[in-house]
């Protein structure tokens, strides 16, 4: 009985994570936690007030122009979800990087990839 009960959750969790709904819960609920504490991140990365607020921005305008190129190539491609998937691997894994930057340019690298990215 336990055996069943587990394998059925499992299922369950499978089936959510399988669904790009469930990515895009995940995703961005982690994000929402996260994005707050960011600007504090990259300051004590040793970044000034005037490179952080430049980093942030440069994220929101990539992200507002590659964004609907991108969705817009997958669905000329007819390939939404696995570009949904594949992007929201990438993101998660890009992320992993980010307390391995020390420096500006390697934010600016590691936030325009990321923007680019974005779902």
């Amino acid at each position: 009985r336990a055996v069943r009960a587990a394998r059925a959750a499992w299922t369950a969790v499978a089936t959510f994570y399988s669904s790009a709904g469930g990515w895009y819960l995940c995703f961005f609920g982690g994000m929402a936690c996260l994005h707050p504490f960011f600007p504090i991140f990259l300051r004590s990365r040793g970044l000034d007030e005037v490179q952080v607020g430049t980093l942030l921005t440069l994220r929101r305008w990539l992200a507002g122009g590659l964004g609907p190129l991108i969705c817009g190539l997958a669905d000329w491609l007819h390939v939404r979800r696995a570009v949904l998937l594949v992007s929201f691997s990438l993101v998660l894994a890009l992320h992993a990087l980010y307390p391995l930057g020390r420096k500006y340019w390697q934010f600016v690298v590691l936030l325009t990839i990321d923007a680019a990215l974005e779902p």
